[in-house]
């Protein structure tokens, strides 16, 4: 039986827990949080404030000029809003034709920009993980014998059935 996103998002980050930060949750767009690590905070509040910062952050890079008339989103947005060990970090999580967001909230932090790194890092291994382990849950696997209605069919069967239309 093949498993959904969200079943294989949690999978993932539990694998990982170990590694992340106070608290790191992964949500959809509109804030329904799919894994969170640390059960103390409300999931609903944090979810939807996250949802909307990222909406507004996201909303605001409409009015960043471009140096090409293409407008050349290939770069990864990422938000960020802290102090020097406190703060808050929101980065895209790409899952088959869905986008997900990885949120960190982190507190007493010596090297934010470590942290920052290693979650970028994460979502990189997320994606190689989503991507083997998602299209290896739900692709059909095709017998090559099985492309064809009839496998073992001779010239002569062919003209037998051909032959009464007149063809």
């Amino acid at each position: 039986m093949s498993k959904s996103i969200p079943e294989i998002i949690k999978e993932f980050f539990r694998s990982k827990e170990g590694e992340l930060p106070f608290y790191t949750c992964v949500f959809r767009n509109d804030g329904v949080v799919i894994y969170k690590n640390n059960s103390k905070i409300d999931e609903a509040s944090i979810g939807a404030l996250m949802g909307g910062v990222w909406q507004a952050a996201t909303a605001l890079t409409s009015f960043i000029p471009t140096q090409t008339s293409q407008n050349n989103h290939s770069e990864i947005f990422r938000f960020s809003f802290d102090t020097s060990s406190n703060g808050i970090y929101i980065l895209p999580l790409k899952a088959d034709k869905f986008e997900y967001y990885l949120g960190v909230i982190y507190c007493n932090e010596i090297n934010p920009g470590f942290l920052k790194n290693k979650m970028r890092d994460l979502s990189l291994k997320f994606f190689g993980y989503m991507n083997e382990r998602y299209k290896k849950e739900n692709s059909v696997q095709i017998n090559p014998q099985s492309q064809f209605l009839f496998t073992e069919i001779s010239d002569e069967e062919i003209d037998k059935m051909f032959g009464i239309v007149g063809i």
